[in-house]
C-alpha cells in the first residue's frame, strides 16, 4: 500500500562545513591541540589523520565515554557535532538519550536543542566502561571519530519551543518545519465516524492539512480527531503557513524520527489523517471487513519496540492525536 512508502528525511543542520562556516560567534572544539581540560573521557585519544578536515579528531574506542558540563547556554541553544564510525554511538543531554547512531557512511552531522541553563553532554560507545585512562585508548580499537563540536544560536532546532508548540521536524532544505501542538499531545480519542472522505489514500508529506479539511467537511460534527486537531484552542506559531491539522502518515513518520527530542511526548500509537475508507472483502490484507479504517503510526521516545509501523485500525478505536502546524521561512 502507498501509505507504507515512508520517505521522510532528517534535516540537514546549518553550517555543513566545520571550518569557518559555523554561525558567527559560535564556540567550536575541533581537537586541534588536545582534549579540553574540563572534559572527562575514557577510552579516547587524539587522532591526527581522521579529522573531518583531514586533520585531527577525537577517537573513541569500542567502550568509551566522553562527558563535559556546558554552563550558561543563555546565548546559544544548539549543540552541533560531526561523527563517523561503526557500531553504536549514543548521545545524551542531561542523561536523556537524544541520538542512537548505528554506524555512518562517512562524516555525519547531528544537532540537539539546549534550553537555558547548564547541561551535561555525553557520548558513549559499547557499555561506556573502558579500562583505558584519560586521553588514552590502551589496546582498544577505535570505532568512532568525533570532531567540530560547536554551540550555536539558531532560529529553528528540533525540540525548540515555537509559539505554543515544539518544533518536531525540519525539512532537509530548512525552508519548512512542523510544529507539534502541546494540546491533546497525549489524549487518546477516536478517529471519527463512518463514511468516505477525500483523505482516502493520501499519505504523503504535505497531505495532512488538506486531509484534515476533507475529514471535517465530509464527516461533519465536532468529535473527530481531525476536528480536534484543527480546533485545539492554541494560536498558530509565528510564521505559520496554515492552521493546525492532523498529520498524514508520512508527516507523523517525520516527527517519529525526532521523537526523543520532543519533550512530553508519550510512547504509543498516534492517528494520522490518512484514511483507508471501508474494508471490503477481497481488499488488500487487513482485518475487520465491513468497517471504516484509517492509518496510525507508533511513536516511541523511550525506545520500546512498536512492531509493524504504520498499521491500520478501525476508526472507532482510541489513539493519541498530535496536532501539527507548518511554518516556513
Amino acid at each position: 500500500m502507498l501509505f507504507l512508502a515512508m520517505a521522510c528525511e532528517k534535516e540537514t543542520p546549518p553550517g555543513e562545513e566545520p571550518n569557518g562556516n559555523n554561525p558567527t560567534g559560535s564556540e567550536v572544539i575541533n581537537f586541534s591541540n588536545d582534549i579540553p581540560d574540563d572534559w572527562t573521557v575514557s577510552g579516547c585519544e587524539i587522532i591526527n589523520t581522521e579529522g573531518y578536515d583531514d586533520n585531527t579528531s577525537l577517537g573513541l574506542s569500542e567502550n568509551a565515554t566522553v562527558v563535559f558540563q556546558k554552563t550558561g547556554t543563555e546565548s546559544v541553544d544548539v549543540i552541533d557535532f560531526f561523527v563517523k564510525g561503526s557500531g553504536e554511538l549514543r548521545f545524551y543531554v542531561d542523561d536523556e538519550l537524544m541520538e542512537k547512531i548505528d554506524g555512518t557512511d562517512g562524516w555525519q552531522k547531528f544537532s540537539a536543542y539546549l534550553s537555558l541553563g547548564d547541561h551535561q553532554i555525553r557520548w558513549e560507545t559499547g557499555d561506556g566502561k573502558s579500562s583505558a585512562p584519560h586521553n588514552e585508548k590502551g589496546d582498544e580499537t577505535i570505532s568512532w571519530f568525533l570532531d567540530n563540536v560547536s554551540f550555536n544560536d539558531t532560529e529553528w532546532a528540533i525540540g525548540k519551543p515555537c509559539g505554543e508548540g515544539i518544533i518536531g521536524y525540519i525539512t532537509p532544505d530548512r525552508k519548512e518545519a512542523l510544529v507539534v501542538s502541546t494540546q491533546y499531545m497525549n489524549t487518546p480519542m477516536a478517529w471519527g465516524g463512518d463514511g468516505n472522505t477525500g483523505a482516502i489514500g493520501r499519505y504523503a508529506y504535505g497531505d495532512g492539512y488538506t486531509n484534515t479539511t476533507y475529514i471535517i467537511d465530509d464527516l461533519g460534527g465536532t468529535t473527530s480527531a481531525a476536528y480536534k486537531a484543527r480546533n485545539n484552542g492554541l494560536e498558530p506559531p509565528p510564521k505559520a503557513k496554515e492552521s493546525w491539522f492532523l498529520p498524514s502518515s508520512e508527516e507523523l513518520e517525520c516527527i517519529r524520527i525526532n521523537c526523543r527530542k520532543i519533550k512530553g511526548l508519550n510512547s504509543g500509537w498516534y492517528w494520522s489523517s490518512t484514511d483507508l475508507g471501508l474494508k471490503e472483502p477481497g481488499d488488500f490484507p487487513r482485518p475487520n471487513d465491513g468497517q471504516y479504517q484509517a492509518v496510525q503510526v507508533c511513536i516511541s521516545p523511550d525506545g520500546l519496540m512498536c512492531g509493524n509501523n504504520p498499521i491500520v485500525s478501525v476508526r472507532s478505536n482510541s489513539y493519541y492525536v498530535l496536532p501539527v502546524c507548518k511554518i516556513g521561512r
